[in-house]
């Protein structure tokens, strides 16, 4: 399969699955049997079964690609210092309302309430969950993914976990960050 935006030749077994844009209808076919009128994606669509581990693989991708984490410091109103708390944040576009709605559903199970701030100069959403110190190693998996932007990495042990577990990962990453381009206009 030689790709039209930068020429490059990808080999691939006939049976290996490709996501492809065929007629205006995205589907899965075999790469035997991808034509030359096909488009192929880069973008698998999301699944609707995000439970248990698979939601939380993909919410660790979604973090990868749109998260990041701080300790909070701050002081009570009285000035005294309070135990400091973890936040754990994710920025998307307001209308992003699917990956919002999973983050939110993640963070539920384990009791916490998102804290949301709108940008006033952009699209943005900005949704917060603050964690404490000695429940932070429920959180662990996020810590592993790095803090911040330059930070970021996938850690060792998705490597380790199920095929269905790195497959959703890896999606929560590209539905985040990536995107498919349409080239037939």
């Amino acid at each position: 399969i030689n790709t039209v935006k930068n020429g490059e030749t990808l080999e691939l077994t006939p049976e290996h699955p490709i996501y492809i844009k065929r007629g205006g209808v995205y589907q899965y076919c075999c790469a035997k049997d991808v034509v030359l009128s096909d488009m192929l994606s880069f973008k698998t669509p999301v699944l609707s079964n995000h439970t248990g581990d698979n939601l939380e693989a993909y919410v660790l991708g979604l973090y990868l690609a749109e998260g990041y984490y701080c300790l909070d410091k701050r002081k009570n109103k009285n000035g005294s210092v309070r135990k400091p708390l973890y936040r754990i944040s994710f920025a998307f576009n307001k209308n992003e309302i699917e990956f919002i709605e999973m983050v939110i559903k993640y963070f539920k199970q384990f009791g916490k309430t998102p804290c949301m701030s709108n940008s006033k100069i952009s699209e943005a959403i900005t949704i917060s969950f603050y964690i404490k110190e000695d429940e932070s190693y429920k959180f662990d998996k996020f810590f592993q993914c790095g803090r911040v932007a330059f930070e970021k990495k996938i850690p060792s042990f998705i490597w380790q976990m199920n095929k269905e577990y790195v497959i959703n990962y890896l999606k929560g990453i590209f539905d985040g960050d990536g995107h498919f381009v349409d080239t037939t206009r």
